[in-house]
């Protein structure tokens, strides 16, 4: 779904940042799968745009434990450092 979204011209860095809503990178960094998020990251996403609580998806995916949710935090890590 997010690949046809975005191939329909949806902004992958959508937010409201009047309401300090969440990115939708943000919104899944806590709970996705690798493949959502490297689809995200892939088309532009942004891991350190502030959110609700100022918190990005860097912050939102920092805490994970499992082995999939620690490498959702390496990808958006290494994407923040580019």
């Amino acid at each position: 779904m997010a690949t046809l979204l975005l191939d329909a011209g949806a902004e992958v860095n959508a937010h409201d940042e009047a309401h300090a809503g969440n990115t939708p990178l943000a919104e899944v960094a806590g709970r996705c799968g690798l493949e959502i998020a490297e689809v995200l990251v892939v088309n532009g996403a942004d891991p350190t745009i502030p959110g609700w609580m100022q918190l990005s998806a860097l912050d939102r995916s920092s805490g994970r434990k499992r082995s999939e949710g620690r490498r959702v935090f390496e990808l958006l890590r290494n994407a923040a450092n580019r």
